[in-house]
Order: C-alpha cells, then sequence, then structure tokens
C-alpha cells in the first residue's frame, strides 16, 4: 500500500461516498450537491462558507474507515470529492471551490510543547503531522509515529484480523526511520516506549492481538513520549525483550542495559542482581510465536496504589489525573497515565505488580513510567500505565517499592 499511493500522481477519493457503488457528485447519475448558498443585502453579496475538509472527514463514512488513513497520509496528493465542494492536498497546501481557506487535517497534528519549535518556517506552513512533510527525521520518529497511531485508532474497521494490516502501508513508510521495523505494531527502536500506549478512554478488548500490544484494543489511544522525544534513552533502564522465533528459539526484540545516574537508586541496585524467578523454557509456550508472546526481563515494583488524595487542582478522574502518594513519609505523586476500567478509584490494600519500562528526569523528579500487569501463572497480562513520582533527593525511598529484576512472560 505505501509503493502503491506513494507511487501515485494524484489519488482521487469520494469522500461523501456511503459504499463503491454510490459514484461521484457531479459525475455521470449522481447529481447530489449542497449549493453554495448567497444572498444580497443592501446591494452587497454576501456567500456561505462551504465546510471546511476536516469537518468533510470527521463526518465522512472515509473519515471513519481504518483502511482510509493510508489513502489520505501516504499519497503525494488528493482530491477530495464531496457533496459539497472539490478539495485538493499535496505536500504544502489545501485548497477548495469556495472562499474558505483552512488548514490542512492532516498538516496540523504538533505536540503543544514543540510548536513551530524544530521546523521554521515550513513547519509553520505545512505542519507535522503529514507522513510526507519533507522535515521528517529519525530524531523526530516517535512524535511521527505517535501521531498516526492516534489518527488510526480513532477508525473502525469491519474485522477484528485487520487491526494491523490496514496500518500496514503507514508502518513501511515509518520504516524509513524506524530502520529495525516493527513487531505487532510497536517500534523495535523506542519498544519499551511503545508498550506504554494509553487509551483515551475505556477500550475494549480485539481479539487475534496480544494484550500489550495497542493493536489488541479497539478505542482512541495516545502515545507514549519522553519529555524530549528526540532522547528516548537518555536514562535506561535494564529492559531485555525476546520473542519466539521459527527456529524454536528465542529471539532478541528489544536491550537496555541500566546505567547508574542517581545516588541511593535502589532500582540501580536490582538491577545488579540475578533475576528471580523461572528461566524461560519454549517448550512450555507452543503458540508464543503465532499468539506473539514476550519474555521479558526487567525491573519490577511492588505496591498497592492509592488514588484515594488526588491533587485538588487536578481532575479526580480521567486521563492525567494526578493522586498524592505516600511512599514511607515521602510525599510523591501517582498519575494514571490512560483512561482504564481496570484502575479502582479508590485504590486498594492488595499489592500489585508493576514492570519498569521507562524513567525520565523533569525539574528535579524522577517520573517512572510502570506498566500494571496481572498474573495468571506464570504469563502476565497488560492491565494499565501509570506514572510513579518521586523527588530525585528521595530516591531511596523506592526500596519500599521492593524492586527485583525478574522474568515476565507477557502475553
Amino acid at each position: 500500500m505505501q509503493d502503491i499511493y506513494s507511487g501515485a500522481y494524484v489519488t482521487i477519493i469520494a469522500l461523501s461516498g456511503s459504499s463503491a457503488n454510490d459514484g461521484l457528485p457531479r459525475v455521470g447519475k449522481n447529481k447530489n450537491m449542497f449549493p453554495q448558498l448567497s444572498c444580497r443585502i443592501n446591494g452587497k453579496r454576501l456567500v456561505g462558507l462551504m465546510p471546511t475538509l476536516s469537518q468533510q472527514i470527521w463526518r465522512a463514512p472515509w473519515g471513519g474507515r481504518a483502511w482510509t488513513l493510508q489513502e489520505g497520509l501516504l499519497s503525494p496528493r488528493c482530491i477530495y470529492i464531496s457533496d459539497h465542494q472539490l478539495y485538493f492536498e499535496c505536500n504544502g497546501i489545501q485548497a477548495c471551490e469556495s472562499l474558505n481557506d483552512s488548514n490542512s487535517w492532516a498538516h496540523h497534528l504538533r505536540l503543544p510543547s514543540n510548536m513551530r519549535a524544530q521546523g521554521g518556517w515550513l513547519a509553520s506552513k505545512v505542519g507535522d503531522g503529514c507522513l510526507r512533510v519533507p522535515i521528517d527525521n529519525p530524531s523526530h520518529r516517535m512524535e511521527r509515529y505517535g501521531s498516526k497511531l492516534t489518527l488510526y485508532s480513532y477508525r473502525s474497521m469491519s474485522h477484528a484480523t485487520y487491526g494491523l494490516n490496514a496500518f500496514s502501508g503507514i508502518l513501511q513508510f515509518l520504516a524509513t526511520m524506524y530502520i529495525k521495523g516493527f513487531f505487532f505494531g510497536l517500534p523495535i527502536e523506542d519498544f519499551q516506549w511503545g508498550l506504554l500506549w494509553r487509551s483515551q478512554y475505556p477500550p475494549t478488548r480485539r481479539l487475534g492481538f496480544p494484550t500489550w500490544s495497542w493493536a489488541g484494543w479497539e478505542g482512541g489511544l495516545w502515545p507514549a513520549y519522553s519529555f524530549d522525544f528526540t532522547k528516548p534513552h537518555e536514562y535506561p533502564l535494564h529492559i531485555r525483550i525476546w520473542r519466539a522465533a521459527e527456529c524454536g528459539d528465542l529471539a532478541s526484540v528489544f536491550m537496555s542495559q541500566h546505567r547508574e545516574i542517581y545516588k541511593r537508586d535502589p532500582v540501580a541496585k536490582a538491577a545488579l542482581r540475578e533475576p528471580e524467578g523461572f528461566d524461560f523454557d519454549f517448550s512450555k509456550y507452543p503458540n508464543a510465536e503465532k499468539d506473539g508472546y514476550l519474555f521479558i526481563e526487567a525491573i519490577m515494583l511492588r505496591f498497592s496504589p492509592d488514588y484515594s488524595r488526588p491533587l485538588k487542582y487536578l481532575p479526580q478522574s480521567g486521563q492525567f489525573a494526578t493522586f498524592v502518594f505516600a511512599l514511607g513519609r515521602v510525599r510523591c505523586h501517582l498519575r494514571i497515565m490512560s483512561v482504564d476500567s481496570e484502575l479502582d478509584e479508590h485504590g486498594g490494600f492488595e499489592k500489585q505488580d508493576f514492570i519498569l519500562l521507562a524513567r525520565d528526569h523533569n525539574d528535579g523528579l524522577i517520573f517512572h513510567y510502570l506498566l500494571l500487569v496481572s498474573f495468571d501463572g506464570n504469563v502476565a497480562r497488560r492491565r494499565t500505565v501509570l506514572e510513579l513520582i518521586v523527588p530525585v533527593s528521595r530516591l531511596s525511598i523506592l526500596q519500599e517499592c521492593e524492586p527485583a529484576k525478574r522474568r515476565v512472560v507477557l502475553i
């Protein structure tokens, strides 16, 4: 799909059609059109504006189909034919028949923290949201990947098994920046961040994919970013991830070696110990290759999250709700990174298991990105994503979370 659409001179999109049999407005027998309204008042002619392309896309069936996203993002030029007017879009501009001079629905997707900072004049004109924008480069690959994932997650498909196929053309393009490719839709080079995707509202399970992949869930999603998305590996942790290979053995997916940066850090001490738990025995998991099992060796934390004390100036539920969380006598924060039915709003007394996948440092605080998992025997399933925020001067308190290097099979 990437080769087909990117190789086309122009792609014609039937924006208003509900099926392949509807035809194109103003072409052949299909005369259905909404006229542009106009009137004269006191000798002056007033003309109504037609809907913008963004408005048309979000209300049209085309804008809700998962398969069609790659048409709009991979094609060098698009002509959108709607029952209001025609729209033209290329790498630099968007134009239409009416007087409206709107911005592109895809060009202006960018992180608020990165407003025009990297691309200068060109970025201000075409934005960072479009796959074909000429300022794409490997240092921006996390942002490029994340914006496309969010757009795709809001679209639907008739068969759950198409969860990755309909995104494959976009992944083919992104492979120019992610040279090692993808595994179940997650980029190999930034795999630990890829595992930290979060939902914008409670998602529903999509069977046929592992729980750890966004492809296994239906609903609006956000990707995870480091504070500086051009340096996602600045604070590495001990993480080793393997997958099942055809030869009946394990193949490496992602490897990161912990580097001691902070003093009195219990996580650094845990990284020096031998891993706890069982050795990976591939023969015990006959469906591991087909079902995308991950064999992980990483630092795990174990504690009882407490959501009973929300910060007063932040919402008490929903995405990015932050709660005061005490470890010993140290005031820390616990932030919900996903709107997820897995979370008990009032917390509980039972300790839970978290895989520590990433760390970041900002304004004297250490952000610990945690994947909450639940165990069923020797295998674990993804539940949700949290942040544990600890003052850098009080990292020793993490000993309360029982950090240990453990082996986990994530399905």
